[in-house]
């Protein structure tokens, strides 16, 4: 059972009930106390940590959800989403690399539609904002190629 759908920026939908993000905190922490080792709810409980504004906290969620569940895009993209902005907004250089090793992998696993693509809804977007923060941290090359046979863009870097 899913036990989240991000509905916008400002609320979630819990259960077929819609709550504010300032809600879902306890919510989750109710959730966690019942079955702390759920990597979905650690990954919603993350993400409603991070929309509250505790990023710092949201990462050691974020990082238990990918240990649960190895192949958790999303905690993953996640991760290098934090890590890509405290490299570019603070100058933390150990974050570049934390940024490099979590966008890479997420990454190969959506190139590969491989992985678990929970609260993820368009696999194409989330990898287009990845290939993009590799780029910047990496200056790799990378040009957005549609291929009208398939119907579905592939993303190539050089």
């Amino acid at each position: 059972m899913s036990l989240a759908i991000v509905a916008g920026e400002t609320s979630t939908i819990e259960e077929n009930k819609k709550m504010h993000w300032q809600e879902v905190l306890p919510y989750f922490e109710k959730k966690l106390e019942k079955n702390p080792n759920d990597w979905e709810t650690n990954l919603c409980y993350a993400n409603a940590l991070r929309k509250n504004g505790k990023t710092s906290q949201s990462v050691a969620v974020f990082e238990k959800a990918a240990r649960l569940n190895p192949n958790c895009v999303s905690a993953l993209i996640n991760l290098g989403g934090i890590h890509f902005h405290r490299f570019k907004e603070y100058g933390e250089k150990e974050s570049k690399q934390k940024a490099i090793e979590y966008l890479s992998t997420a990454e190969k696993m959506l190139l590969g539609n491989t992985g678990d693509m929970a609260t993820i809804a368009d696999r194409m977007t989330v990898l287009s904002g990845a290939t993009n923060y590799l780029s910047e941290l990496t200056k790799r090359k990378m040009f957005l190629h549609p291929v009208d046979s398939l119907k579905e863009k592939c993303f190539c870097t050089l």
